[in-house]
């Protein structure tokens, strides 16, 4: 059999056999070839993405979480997708908003993280502007997530959402046994947030639940007592008596690996689960507890393994900002801020793509 070492040596063998009149079902014989680099070259040309976050307009937060990243840094982008403007210029910028949407598409990209530095809740008119974009694109985003901590999020805020297309809740959750020490935590100035009560709603409504952990001290306090030995499997029953579809374990980041910069690092340099004693790798006892317990599924994108544990899909991620990635073939996630700009970074407007 004739090999060849690209697309265009394909294409260019196959024209010298029609100019030399030989017969044509010689060329059969690299439709298979041909076909597999064809594929291969059109792989290597798309950029592999794992998520789309949509930065949500918001004026403020209703929240104050101490380990907030948003906290940490004063973003300047512009917001020209929600203020009041004219009919020309709605359209431009819709348009404008709907071609970065179609180029996470057109790369690969499946599921839409909503998020921001408020909650998104606080601008369900934009979520309600979303998904019309969304539902005008050619191959629109079937997967669509909410990143939350639940505050102010009631009944009906469930069904809005639902109805806007919403397929996942994200709770951010910092201490899942105690919802006063949780709210505390999050500085959520109004009655606590019900966390038991959330979730129980949200099946209701046959909408995933991913618990989002935030790896504070405080996450399960019974664990306090026994530093030593972690009692995973209390966690994880309290996960799946919750309801919970899928549970990502998340390493707070702070802003500077050794000194503390900001008042979230300070917060999260004496709260982090991993420093609250030294004899205790929290992180290796956690991944040695999930492999023993779960089953492997699969490789996400950018290379965090997920396992299936007492029947809930569990990532570790200790690289929320996707800082430490050696990984030069994939991107943990593109961003869509409000000036209708894509960037491969949370904070740094160098990352630009267009």
């Amino acid at each position: 059999m004739i090999r060849t070492n690209s697309t265009a040596q394909v294409v260019e063998f196959i024209f010298s056999i029609k100019l030399n009149n030989l017969n044509i079902h010689y060329i059969l014989f690299l439709v298979p070839e041909f076909l597999s680099i064809f594929a291969t070259e059109i792989k290597n040309s798309i950029m592999v993405i794992q998520s789309l976050s949509i930065v949500v307009p918001t004026k403020g937060c209703m929240n104050s979480c101490r380990f907030c990243v948003s906290r940490m840094r004063k973003d300047n982008y512009p917001d020209l997708i929600s203020k009041h403007m004219t009919d020309e210029e709605k359209f431009y910028y819709t348009e404008e908003y709907k071609k970065r949407l179609s180029f996470a598409r057109d790369n690969g990209c499946n599921t839409v993280m909503l998020t921001g530095q408020g909650e998104p809740q606080q601008n369900m008119s934009f979520i309600k502007r979303f998904y019309e974009m969304n539902n005008e694109l050619a191959m629109p985003f079937r997967n669509i997530e909410i990143q939350t901590t639940g505050a102010s999020i009631h009944e009906a805020t469930i069904i809005e959402l639902r109805n806007y297309g919403i397929s996942t809740i994200s709770l951010s959750v910092s201490c899942l046994n105690d919802i006063f020490t949780n709210s505390d935590i999050i500085n959520y100035g109004k009655n606590p947030i019900d966390v038991p009560s959330l979730c129980c709603l949200i099946k209701k409504y046959n909408i995933n639940l991913r618990l989002s952990l935030n790896m504070t001290d405080m996450l399960f306090l019974n664990n306090r007592n026994h530093d030593d030995n972690p009692e995973f499997k209390e966690i994880f029953s309290f996960c799946k008596s919750l309801g919970a579809d899928q549970v990502t374990f998340r390493k707070m980041y702070m802003s500077s690996k050794y000194t503390p910069v900001t008042p979230q690092d300070q917060w999260i340099n004496e709260h982090n689960i991993i420093e609250y004693n030294s004899s205790c790798d929290w992180f290796t006892l956690l991944n040695k507890y999930i492999i023993e317990n779960g089953k492997y599924l699969d490789t996400l994108e950018y290379g965090n393994s997920r396992y299936s544990v007492d029947e809930m899909s569990v990532v570790v991620d200790n690289d929320c900002m996707s800082k430490n990635s050696q990984n030069k073939t994939a991107l943990k996630y593109l961003i869509l801020r409000p000036n209708c700009k894509l960037y491969s970074k949370w904070d740094d407007k160098g990352s630009l793509i267009f």
